[in-house]
């Protein structure tokens, strides 16, 4: 699992926390209980952002999409004008990735029978990418259910200083609200739900304010 901040990344923004306001016995086992929260956490800004777990790490991480071939024909096209055939035939030949941005395109596969055909990418090719949208220049996929499969890189080459700000902020903001409410002597060592993350104590404005430029929207 990828860690999106240091320890003492959430020390810098813990302020005067110590290890005995945690309960705990020395300096050490602090430490690793902040490592523990930062798991959690990093996890937990990889779901606020719709992203898939451990996008943000660096050279990002592999995904595969599947999506349905629609063919290079509308039904009934002999029916429709040709603005509308075009239209149709436009949208046959897109396929936009969800989790953006986009590194590379790893495979482009069509399911004919019970065999996946890979096709090329470029101008001279099968396909070419732009800005997470692929654009079929020959071979359109036939009609089908999920016969189309994209394996690509998402994420980022370095992860961005952004997100490890907001997971440093995010689990300073939790140790202080469980520094605050601890009623037992020694906090547990177990990973926080995501209702504990979301607490407005905890993902503050300012931190959602930081995540806005990375959160994928969902219609």
């Amino acid at each position: 699992m990828t860690l999106y901040c240091t320890v003492d990344n959430v020390k810098q923004f813990a302020g005067t926390i110590t290890f005995q306001d945690m309960g705990f016995e020395t300096e050490d086992q602090y430490s690793e209980y902040v490592d523990f929260i930062i798991e959690g956490a990093s996890r937990y800004l990889d779901l606020y952002c719709n992203k898939t777990e451990n996008f943000f790490q660096n050279a990002g991480v592999s995904i595969t999409e599947y999506f349905n071939g629609r063919g290079g024909s509308p039904p009934g096209y002999w029916m429709l004008t040709g603005e509308r055939i075009a239209r149709w035939q436009k949208g046959a030949r897109t396929f936009k990735l969800e989790k953006q941005p986009i590194l590379s395109i790893t495979t482009f596969q069509e399911l004919i029978g019970s065999t996946w055909t890979t096709r090329t990418e470029g101008d001279a090719s099968d396909f070419r990418h732009v800005n997470g949208v692929i654009y079929m220049l020959r071979n359109i996929p036939r009609e089908g259910w999920e016969n189309v499969k994209i394996t690509y890189k998402g994420g980022f080459l370095l992860s961005p200083k952004a997100i490890q700000l907001a997971t440093a902020m995010l689990v300073a903001n939790y140790v202080q609200l469980k520094t605050r409410d601890r009623s037992v002597s020694v906090i547990q060592f177990r990973r926080p739900a995501a209702l504990e993350f979301a607490d407005p104590g905890v993902m503050t404005p300012e931190i959602k304010g930081i995540l806005m430029q990375y959160k994928t929207m969902q219609f």
